[in-house]
């Protein structure tokens, strides 16, 4: 009888063990699910930030659209030729330049098909300094100044150069003056670039 205590003892005891190993191996498992659930994510987040960093494409430049601004797009990647969307890109009006601060000389240096460069003289005034300067500048206008659909492409060049900036293979824009009905120096649009000597 002393021996049945002694082995129902024991094998208790062993069970007490096993029951306690089997729930350290339980947590362990749950642990390492948990920590490679969170490394995981903070691997998805870091490779996101990575992608979003080193990866423009159209369909992230909408869903950075859609996400910021609210903006919603049934296309999520643009099949539309480029001046059909330049139609929906935004006009910045810190671009704009008052009339009287930009001089456009006679010197043509280059037309297109609907547009017609010509050199001029920009007076700017640097903030810091309060200093007044005069920097070249090539200013881009209609070749018919009574075609409305020359002058809109002109529009929509300033609207696509705003949002381009600067980029090391454009030509940056500098300012534009857009048309406003009835405003002396305003009856067209012209796009004021970067002026390349040469």
């Amino acid at each position: 009888s002393t021996m049945f205590k002694v082995a129902g003892a024991l094998f208790a005891y062993g069970i007490f063990v096993g029951i306690f190993v089997l729930i350290c191996h339980i947590r362990r498992a749950f642990e390492s699910i948990n920590i490679q659930q969170y490394t995981n994510r903070g691997n998805a987040i870091r490779n996101s930030y990575v992608q979003v960093q080193t990866e423009i494409t159209p369909s992230s430049i909408l869903a950075v659209q859609e996400n910021t601004l609210g903006i919603e797009s049934t296309n999520k990647e643009p099949t539309q030729p480029i001046n059909e969307r330049a139609e929906k890109l935004p006009y910045n009006p810190a671009f704009e330049i008052q009339p009287n601060n930009l001089d456009t000389f006679n010197r043509k240096l280059g037309k297109g098909k609907f547009g017609i460069i010509n050199k001029g003289l920009l007076t700017l005034r640097i903030c810091k300094t309060n200093e007044v300067v005069q920097v070249n500048v090539a200013v881009k206008k209609m070749v018919d100044p009574t075609d409305e659909k020359q002058d809109k492409l002109i529009y929509d060049e300033i609207k696509l150069m705003c949002a381009i900036g600067k980029h090391p293979n454009v030509l940056a824009i500098v300012g534009a003056i857009t048309k406003k009905e009835k405003v002396s120096g305003r009856e067209y649009n012209q796009a004021v670039s970067e002026f390349i000597e040469g």
